[in-house]
């Protein structure tokens, strides 16, 4: 049987308190993103962001040549909250609330474009 790999991440990656605490105080000196330093300690990174707006693909494009020094590395990433949340939360408005529908598989298709570039670098 093969072995199962289990992924050890963080779940976003730009958190101002992450400075001086993660991140070293002096980072900005560093003059790298901070998925770049991240990519040196984990192989994963959950992207926040998608949650709640699509993915800019030049973003996601800079995102993977930022962790391009981890050969391992790997991204997921949050469904829209318009189609995991029921409707009435914020000013959103849910594609559906009870059940999968045309609606629905429409806002993932239109959500999955968003992460071409990432899909399209390889094993990220």
């Amino acid at each position: 049987m093969e072995a199962k790999r289990i992924f050890i991440g963080t779940s976003g990656f730009s958190y101002p308190d992450w400075h001086g605490t993660f991140y070293p105080p002096d980072f900005k000196k560093l003059k790298i993103h901070e998925l770049q330093f991240l990519a040196e300690f984990f192989d994963f990174c959950e992207i926040n962001s998608s949650f709640y707006r699509p993915v800019n693909p030049e973003t996601a494009r800079k995102w993977c040549q930022y962790v391009s020094n981890n050969e391992e590395f790997q991204f997921t990433a949050k469904l829209t909250e318009v189609f995991t949340h029921a409707p009435g939360r914020g000013n959103k408005k849910s594609s559906s609330p009870r059940k999968p529908s045309v609606t629905r598989a429409r806002t993932l298709m239109l959500r999955r474009r968003d992460f071409e570039p990432i899909a399209g670098a390889g094993s990220r």
